[in-house]
């Protein structure tokens, strides 16, 4: 990675609250980070501080990656194609999935997918229109304009090992999503919200999924890495049938995680 691709602004977007981190090229501590507190949950109220933020030159960088807490992130694992499809082909089956599920809801959805083999499902996730199209207008108003958005587990999986099996867990404050691998593809996914008391609620948890997949322990236990993001350590109880992982808690807490890296 060159100097000038580590020079970002990273800006983190969840729940009650954002998070900025100027990095500048180089190794080590940031420039400058702050979390900024918020009175509601939703996405719009997240916009009016961010642009106070924004007209602040201190922010000022030639790139910015915005990461988005799942909360604001639909997933939708399609059924297996069975034959490859053309780009135009996994969008329409992607789009598909999303309606059968959420209905015309979906219409005002900016809509990804994420290729995989013919004999797995597509990956899909979306985010509200309206919150790209405010972002982007934001940006261009403040001369920001080489930025980029992504959901906070497709930041976390670019760390993970390449070919995950079993189980991967990704826990931010509140929410959690779950995701079953086999030979490095997904096979099933789901997302959770979460409490407090979130690491005696998780072996349920992915018992009752395991279930859903059909991937229930048999003979050797089923591997579990638990990833946490602002939430402290991922270590959970011993559990009959599971063998837990998990990867070294950040510094950071709440927002200020997301948006650390």
């Amino acid at each position: 990675m060159s100097l000038w691709s580590r020079d970002r602004l990273r800006i983190a977007l969840a729940p009650n609250g954002l998070a900025l981190v100027r990095h500048n090229g180089q190794p080590g501590k940031p420039l400058a980070s702050k979390s900024v507190a918020s009175d509601g949950r939703d996405w719009q109220s997240l916009m009016p501080l961010l642009e106070r933020e924004l007209a602040d030159p201190a922010w000022r960088a030639p790139r910015v990656e915005v990461v988005l807490s799942n909360h604001y992130v639909r997933y939708v694992l399609t059924p297996p194609p069975g034959k490859a499809l053309s780009q135009t082909e996994e969008t329409a089956l992607v789009a598909a999935s999303f309606r059968e599920i959420y209905g015309n809801e979906t219409a005002d959805w900016r809509i990804r997918t994420h290729s995989q083999p013919p004999q797995f499902g597509l990956v899909g996730a979306a985010i509200d229109e309206a919150l790209a199209l405010q972002l982007g207008g934001m940006f261009t108003r403040h001369q920001y304009p080489n930025w980029a958005l992504q959901p906070l587990s497709t930041l976390a999986a670019q760390r993970n090992p390449q070919r995950l099996a079993d189980w991967w867990v990704l826990v931010e404050p509140g929410w959690a999503c779950l995701f079953n691998a086999v030979g490095g593809y997904w096979r099933y996914l789901s997302s959770q919200p979460l409490d407090d008391e979130w690491r005696t609620q998780l072996p349920g948890m992915l018992e009752r999924e395991a279930r859903m997949a059909g991937a229930q322990p048999a003979g050797n236990p089923l591997t579990a890495l638990i990833e946490t993001v602002g939430v402290g350590n991922g270590i959970l109880p011993v559990t009959p049938g599971w063998n837990w992982q998990t990867t070294p808690p950040r510094g950071e807490s709440g927002v200020l995680a997301l948006a650390a890296g």
